[in-house]
């Protein structure tokens, strides 16, 4: 990126970064429910390349298709890239596995127990306890209950209440 690109990435950023949908100043004359992001980027005259790696390496789009929508979501998603990145500090607000795909469910169960709650992991003949409205209330395995407000698992464990909604 060359130091004119830079320029103008970094007004682009500002923009983002400023943009507040109850704001109409932050908005600079663009209604981001009516305009594309095609729009929008062309306005601040970023090349391809600045384009390509913002639509896809922070926005996360998986095509191009994202820049003849609505550029809402498409500023929308950068601003949760900032602030993931403001919050997380470690160069990327990503996890990306260093030493094998294992490590996502052993941070997922350190994050987990930071916040107060419960990891599950080899338990055998896991039961999903249900309240009479159908709500999960609690797992139960060897005899013990876990009340919880909350159960994330795989669909097997719930063949009855999961459904396939979408497959990449």
């Amino acid at each position: 990126m060359g130091l004119f690109e830079k320029r103008r990435a970094r007004k682009f950023f500002i923009y983002v970064q400023d943009y507040e949908d109850n704001d109409l100043k932050s908005h600079e004359g663009l209604d981001l429910t009516k305009v594309t992001a095609r729009e929008v980027i062309l306005k601040y005259g970023l090349e391809d390349d600045t384009i390509d790696f913002i639509g896809h390496a922070l926005a996360l789009h998986l095509d191009d298709s994202y820049l003849d929508q609505p550029a809402l979501d498409f500023v929308t998603r950068m601003k949760l890239y900032a602030e993931s990145l403001a919050r997380f500090q470690r160069g990327s607000p990503y996890i990306y596995p260093l030493h094998g795909l294992a490590e996502l469910p052993q941070s997922f169960a350190c994050l987990s127990a930071v916040f107060g709650g419960t990891y599950m992991l080899n338990k055998p003949e896991c039961k999903v306890e249900f309240d009479e409205s159908g709500k999960a209330i609690g797992v139960t395995s060897e005899g013990e209950t876990a009340k919880c407000k909350k159960v994330v698992c795989d669909p097997s464990y719930l063949p009855n209440k999961a459904s396939s909604i979408k497959q990449f």
